[in-house]
């Protein structure tokens, strides 16, 4: 596939090309740092893999309007107390519009919005980019416009921001319903776990290791996504792979550990078998 995937390092953001292999340097030494940056990078790429199944996702013009206004507000912002001379400014409008005038847009502005797109997550279908791409142009350039009017002096208030729409607004309206209040991450259920239970660190490695393979094969990082398909089917793969059943009953145990408040995935020696309390309440049992 043809595509970047943002990946957060510590306090930064890195955007890398998606593939088979994703690779990053996590820059730390320290043992415990690695393991929470190695953590949030897995959910950012998990996220990413969400999204790239589900398909291109259509824009509207507002959302457009909105991602555009991001980069404006980055341009603005990074150079708001020292914009520097009047010249450099009107050099970058003078370039930005050559740019245009040559039909050269997508070479000059791609990159720029596709590792936008990979930072606030989106996966839009090919018209959608072409329109954001111009769209970003343009904001780009009233953003240099207003950096000249800073350049000589005028800090007058930003008419111009007012007119691109909140982009954390536009895409909370396509968000799902919220959830019920509380972590359901099935990574912060199993961490709770082992700082509540007296567990070797090995043991703990194990379940870490197992549950990373669940939430691979489900696709889905919090509890309440979860099925009885996505049970049903992990359950099947590890048997797939000769698994003996203390095996499987020993992979099912990272899931059980998380115990989240509506559906117990408990395993028992041979299959796994769901609460009764689960969605459809349906057994799991060979």
């Amino acid at each position: 596939m043809d595509g970047k995937v943002a990946i957060p390092v510590g306090d930064i953001i890195r955007t890398v090309k998606a593939g088979a292999t994703v690779k990053v340097s996590l820059d730390t030494k320290d043992p415990a740092e690695a393991k929470k940056r190695h953590r949030e990078a897995d959910a950012a790429l998990h996220d990413f893999w969400q999204r790239f199944r589900q398909g291109f996702q259509p824009l509207t013009t507002k959302e457009i309007q909105a991602l555009a206004g991001i980069l404006y507000a980055r341009l603005g912002d990074m150079m708001d107390s020292e914009p520097g001379e009047e010249g450099i400014w009107k050099a970058v409008l003078r370039l930005n519009k050559g740019k245009e005038e040559g039909g050269e847009l997508d070479r000059w502005f791609g990159p720029t919005v596709d590792e936008l797109f990979a930072e606030q997550g989106v996966n839009v279908d090919p018209l959608s980019r072409t329109r954001v791409v111009h769209a970003a142009s343009k904001a780009i350039q009233l953003a240099a416009e207003t950096n000249l009017k800073k350049a000589r002096g005028d800090y007058s208030p930003d008419e111009t921001r007012k007119r691109f729409p909140n982009w954390e607004t536009e895409r909370g309206k396509a968000q799902p319903v919220p959830r019920a209040a509380g972590n359901l991450n099935l990574f912060a259920l199993l961490d709770h776990k082992f700082a509540t239970q007296s567990l070797k660190e090995k043991t703990k490695s194990d379940y870490a290791r197992d549950l990373s393979k669940f939430v691979k094969s489900s696709g889905h990082r919090n509890a309440q996504d979860v099925t009885n398909e996505d049970v049903r089917k992990w359950r099947d793969e590890l048997i797939a792979e000769g698994l003996s059943p203390s095996k499987v009953a020993q992979a099912g145990n990272a899931v059980a550990l998380t115990e989240w408040p509506k559906w117990i995935v408990r395993l028992g020696r041979r299959a796994f078998v769901v609460d009764e309390r689960a969605p459809e309440g349906l057994p799991l049992r060979r």
